[in-house]
């Protein structure tokens, strides 16, 4: 959006400015009344499906753009691969929490389970 937004802007703006005598034209007598209210109207709806069209597609862009990220790669879109991740012995200095001292400490956060959660302290053998 900030790519095409502020040209957009910037064209648009130029647009209005030069177009005000288009869009605003005047009678000069009574029998230019009638034609000019009806070329005011017409005019009038093309300023409006203009408008519309140029919305729909700043719209379409940004959808696109958002649809289109593609920084999270195939395994995203996927799901999960069933890989697994094995967690280091040690961690400047703390020694990964093992064996029953590690379902003890899952079983205090809810929903965890070893195989999510690690926990390391600085004592060894804990």
């Amino acid at each position: 959006m900030g790519t095409w937004g502020i040209p957009a802007l910037i064209a648009v703006l130029l647009a209005w400015r030069f177009t005000g005598t288009w869009r605003n034209p005047v009678a000069r007598t009574l029998e230019e009344a009638p034609r000019v209210a009806a070329v005011r109207r017409k005019r009038r709806s093309v300023s409006i499906v203009a408008t519309l069209l140029l919305v729909g597609a700043g719209v379409i862009a940004v959808v696109v753009e958002v649809g289109s990220d593609s920084s999270y790669g195939p395994a995203a879109r996927s799901g999960p691969a069933g890989r697994t991740i094995d967690a280091p012995a040690t961690v400047a200095g703390y020694h990964l929490i093992t064996g029953e001292a590690a379902v003890g400490l899952s079983a205090r956060v809810p929903g965890a389970t070893p195989e999510r959660y690690r926990d390391y302290s600085q004592c060894i053998g804990l």
